[in-house]
């Protein structure tokens, strides 16, 4: 029984695949459009945005420098509670020229345990992304 069934689903399998066609022939004679898609928005979002679905500033490309700044409570075992701040800084080192954006990131904070802390990261690139400074 168990064989007659594997056959008759092989013979089924055989005959659909003979009788199913993917796609069409196109037909040579009609000109077929091409739709070009859409380009997606690639430029960052921010929440405001993601919610109210409208920027809360419009984008300007002409602006060489941005920051923000925002303030901040952790804690960890080893140094335990931290309060402290952060800025992100974001530069255009020419503007008109396809130089890649530079950024640096500041932070300082103060433990529990009587520590200052300050780190400064950074990513420079020169005119034209000739020289490219990391610190």
């Amino acid at each position: 029984m168990r064989h007659f069934l594997s056959g008759l689903l092989i013979f089924i399998f055989l005959l659909l695949r003979v009788s199913i066609f993917g796609q069409e022939h196109a037909d040579t004679n009609k000109q077929i459009q091409q739709v070009k898609p859409k380009k997606p928005d690639c430029r960052p979002k921010d929440v405001f945005e993601l919610i109210w679905k409208k920027p809360l500033l419009e984008p300007n490309e002409e602006k060489w420098f941005n920051y923000v700044v925002i303030p901040f409570l952790g804690y960890t075992p080893a140094t335990g509670l931290q309060i402290g701040a952060g800025a992100s800084f974001s530069l255009r080192t020419s503007i008109g020229t396809n130089t890649k954006l530079s950024a640096a990131n500041f932070q300082v904070y103060y433990t529990l345990k009587h520590q200052l802390v300050s780190q400064l990261k950074s990513n420079i690139y020169t005119y034209k992304n000739l020289w490219f400074l990391q610190g």
